[in-house]
């Protein structure tokens, strides 16, 4: 019965994903709730996100207004953030883990906030050291505990 509901969790997920992102911070919760160690957790969470991106990637890829270079750019400093935070997690311990998942629902929270738009043409802004900074912690969050991680790259990017 668990895995049936795990299943129409992921389900969900992934719908509610597609629309808005963040539905990490619903399901991360949920899934410590049927008992599913919190490691694996965070791995599942960071799963389900595949289908999404290669789905959106897809069709992304028939726009005319992205702007390839910056993507380009940006998703060195996202995978370098991305794989730390993988690392991070998986090397502290159990207990600190719980705690740290706590404070990831409590800030992903906030990040399902509709983001404040920026008055300079993303296209045309360069992306500085700060920049490249900003998206090294944003990949560093979303590899770790992927809650609310596609809002705070839509914050950071518009």
């Amino acid at each position: 019965m668990e895995l049936l509901l795990v299943g129409l969790l992921g389900l969900l997920m992934g719908i509610v994903t597609s629309i808005s992102g963040g539905a990490g911070v619903f399901a991360v919760p949920t899934m410590l709730a049927f008992g599913i160690p919190p490691i694996n957790v965070l791995a599942l969470n960071r799963a389900s996100d595949v289908g999404v991106v290669l789905g959106a990637l897809k069709k992304y890829s028939h726009s005319k207004n992205i702007y390839w270079k910056l993507a380009i750019i940006a998703a060195i400093p996202l995978g370098i953030g991305s794989l730390l935070g993988s690392i991070f997690v998986i090397n502290i311990p159990k207990q600190a883990l719980n705690y740290v998942i706590l404070l990831g629902v409590i800030v992903g929270i906030f990040f399902l906030l509709k983001p404040i738009k920026s008055k300079k043409d993303s296209q045309k802004s360069s992306l500085n050291i700060l920049g490249f900074v900003l998206l090294l912690l944003v990949g560093f969050w979303s590899g770790s505990l992927a809650m609310g991680g596609g809002n705070i790259r839509r914050t950071c990017i518009c």
